[in-house]
This record gives C-alpha cells, structure tokens and sequence, in this order.
C-alpha cells in the first residue's frame, strides 16, 4: 500500500509564480513523520488512497524544494511564497484532511 500510493508522488509546485516540478524521495517522507511526529503510512485509507491536508502537502513540497535547492528559508516564509500544488498521477485526496 505505502508503496503504491506514496513512494512515487510527484507535485507540480508553484512558488513566487514559478512552477517546479518534483518527486518526493524517503527523505523527503522521513523529514514529514518528524514534522508531524505521526508515521507517513498513518495516511494511507484502507482503501490504498492517501489523503494529506494542505499544510502537509505543502510541507512534503517544501522538503523536496530545500533538498533540491529550488528553495531557501524556513517553512514559514515558503509558505508566505507558495501559490499551488498539483498532485500528478495518484489518488491522493488533497481536499481531504488526514486524521
């Protein structure tokens, strides 16, 4: 299950107008169970469908960004700058508050 719906989500970030392209890495996934202090398969329904709030997606873009380096600052002024995300080939619900 973790595999099929998290291992390979891929976002079209928009950041200050620009749009970034990215595919999460287990990196990316370990800095989020750390952020949010719950396991990243927690997220995942029974019926294999992950579903994410918006400050979690939007944690999981920053994460990419930083370790690409297409972005530099803290969480909160990413935020200040963030304009969309776009989720690419998944069933991850982003409407959908995990929890």
């Amino acid at each position: 299950m973790f595999t099929e719906a998290l291992a390979a989500l891929e976002m079209n970030v928009t950041v200050d107008g620009d749009t970034f392209d990215i595919k999460l890495k287990p990196g990316d996934l370990i800095r989020f169970e750390r952020q949010f202090k719950r396991s990243i398969t927690d997220l995942v329904g029974e019926d294999g469908k992950a579903s994410f709030g918006v400050e979690e997606l939007a944690f999981m873009a920053y994460t990419a960004l930083t370790r690409t380096d297409r972005f530099e600052g803290d969480f909160d002024s990413f935020l200040d700058r963030f304009d969309d995300v776009d989720l690419v080939g998944t069933d991850v619900d982003p409407t959908s508050a995990a929890g």
